[in-house]
């Protein structure tokens, strides 16, 4: 019951939170009144900003239901951690947008990347105060083997996890080199099919005591980190990449000296 409840509640959100934002648009589109936001208008600002609205909403409600299902069952440590993820991409998000404002000045930067890099920057210090706060063992619990099903679901996680990062990196790659769809494609399909066998293959490993080896999870971390310098690296570097990059290398290299000090301690 815990688990279908769990599922239950959070799906549940989903499907709400769809069809509240469809129900009352005029909650968080400004303006809506005027009309601003009518197709024949072709104000491709408004449209995308409708279409957002409705992408985004099915995942709030998903977390807002297992958030409510926790808070139900008085789970005060799965609260504290979902808020802490939570609020740690969320509020970025929100603060981040200011970089938005940038767009349109003398200096021609590609601002929706700041805001990008300002939500991943939130987002992962949130990962790494939850592990702090929250990667303890609970005691009054005994340990428990894991399950074949588990290790299946562990492995289609890491599956889909690496199969989005590919995907969109040869996106943005085919974009930035100006690629023809066909050969891009067959490229994508090849690295695509050898990542998806190499981190469902090794989370099966019958050797491994862990659901989800650590092994997999930095392969994972490895193929953001090689699509991210894939997608911000042109043949001629302009201003925007002489920012970027640094940026970047820098929030990697103070990510990996964190995980140094932590396989270390351990």
């Amino acid at each position: 019951m815990g688990w279908l409840g769990r599922i239950g509640a959070g799906v549940g959100g989903a499907l709400f939170a769809a069809w509240f934002v469809r129900a009352f648009p005029q909650l968080f589109l400004p303006y809506y009144g005027e009309g601003i936001y009518d197709p024949d208008l072709e104000n491709a600002t408004c449209i995308r900003a409708q279409d957002s609205i409705k992408t985004i909403a099915p995942h709030v409600g998903l977390y807002l239901g297992f958030l409510a299902f926790e808070l139900g069952r008085r789970d005060w440590r799965a609260v504290k951690m979902m808020l802490t993820m939570g609020l740690g991409f969320a509020v970025p998000f929100t603060i981040g947008g200011y970089w938005q404002t940038f767009n349109g000045s003398e200096l021609a930067l590609p601002w929706w990347k700041f805001w990008e890099m300002s939500i991943g920057l939130g987002g992962g210090l949130a990962f790494g105060l939850a592990f702090y706060l929250f990667n303890r063992p609970v005691t009054e619990e005994a340990p428990r083997t894991e399950r074949v099903w588990e290790r299946r679901l562990a492995g289609a996680a890491v599956l889909l996890a690496v199969g989005s990062v590919v995907f969109n990196g040869f996106d943005g790659i085919r974009r930035l080199h100006s690629l023809d769809w066909s050969d891009g494609l067959r490229i994508t399909v090849g690295l695509f099919t050898l990542a998806a066998a190499a981190a469902y293959g090794a989370v099966m490993l019958p050797r491994s005591k862990a659901v989800l080896p650590q092994s997999i999870v930095l392969a994972g971390v490895g193929v953001i980190i090689v699509a991210g310098y894939l997608v911000s690296i042109p043949g001629e570097w302009r201003l925007s990449n002489y920012v970027l990059v640094p940026l970047y290398t820098g929030y990697i290299a103070v990510s990996a000296g964190c995980l140094v000090a932590l396989i270390r301690r351990q």
